[in-house]
């Protein structure tokens, strides 16, 4: 009797396990039955309940050059507590130096490292090159305004990629200016399980100052997690 007992739960874990794959990739076919636009206005309305994140922002090719022209941004890391409260670690290039520069933008008030001594200061309003800096508004904006959205076929799990075209103009909150007359080539990374944006890749001229070829990559990570950003003064 035992033996009986112990083949038919056997038997009903062998089934459970043969069925598990179909289970599975039943719910993989309903979620990639969605269009790319879809995904988009899914991944829109995720984002507009955002609390917090963290991201990084490397270039591929080429660098950044800030309105004001006197700083060439080559990578940041940030931590971003919604609406606007905001840390950047930067790496920049001014006077032909490679420096560190730690920001905090807090609404509408903007603070700074000095690159020799590191202590914070703030920076009179208008004057900062980083205080209109924005990832979440130009994420917003990808997903509102990407031309010819298409879903690119990929074997990354519940990772989808997107491909389409965004006028320069949705990056001014990344470049400070934009010109008018130019477009880039923008690939999104979503997790359809949870419809987060995981990254950007952005190629193609957007600033004037910018040069050709240009690639810059955004990486989102720590969606909605709990820390704060605070006034450095």
């Amino acid at each position: 009797m035992l033996q009986i007992i112990i083949k038919k739960i056997s038997l009903r874990y062998l089934i459970l396990f043969l069925l598990l794959p179909s289970v599975y990739s039943c719910k993989e076919s309903i979620e990639n039955d969605l269009t790319a636009l879809q995904i988009l206005d899914s991944a829109s309305e995720k984002l507009s309940t955002w609390k917090s994140f963290r991201f990084g922002l490397v270039h591929e090719e080429g660098i950044t050059t800030l309105s004001d022209g006197f700083y060439q941004l080559k990578s940041v890391r940030g931590e971003v507590v919604l609406p606007r409260r905001v840390k950047l670690e930067t790496n920049v290039i001014t006077f032909g130096q490679l420096v560190k520069l730690d920001i905090v933008l807090i609404d509408e008030s903007s603070f700074w490292t000095n690159p020799i001594n590191h202590k914070w200061s703030e920076i009179p309003e208008g004057q900062s090159p980083f205080g209109s800096f924005d990832v979440s508004e130009v994420i917003l904006d990808i997903l509102g305004s990407m031309q010819n959205p298409e879903k690119i076929n990929n074997a990354s799990g519940n990772i989808q990629e997107i491909s389409g075209r965004v006028e320069a103009k949705v990056f001014e909150p990344l470049v400070g200016i934009s010109d008018p007359s130019k477009i880039a080539d923008v690939v999104l990374s979503i997790d359809l399980e949870t419809m987060n944006v995981i990254s950007a890749r952005i190629e193609g001229q957007v600033n004037p100052l910018d040069e050709e070829g240009v690639i810059r990559i955004i990486d989102i990570w720590d969606v909605d997690a709990e820390f704060s950003v605070d006034p450095p003064l």
